[in-house]
């Protein structure tokens, strides 16, 4: 999968994500992932440390996973992989979901 379908996909997730959370909670939590791979089964979601890893997987991996069930019609894996953020489907945290 190229880096354009997978920003679009990643793009698609936080759209979906910013209905479920508080604009504070995104930006702090959700802002610096992106996505690094995606198949039928699951998909790699790159943060930017381990905190971050633990904190969405205790706190938020439930609402991820609904975000992405709605946006790719069906249950997916989710991994996670640390690193900078900005390899993969890195979104705009600016844009404002109504």
């Amino acid at each position: 999968m190229s880096t354009s379908d997978l920003k679009l996909i990643w793009t698609e997730i936080c759209t979906a994500l910013k209905r479920r959370v508080s604009q504070d909670t995104f930006k702090r939590w959700f802002s610096g992932t992106s996505l690094l791979e995606a198949d039928e089964d699951k998909l790699v979601v790159q943060v930017q440390n381990k905190i971050f890893q633990l904190w969405i997987e205790s706190n938020y991996l439930s609402t991820l996973k609904q975000a992405v069930a709605d946006v790719l019609q069906g249950e997916r894996e989710i991994e996670f992989k640390i690193g900078a953020g900005t390899d993969g489907g890195e979104i705009d945290t600016e844009t404002d979901v109504e």
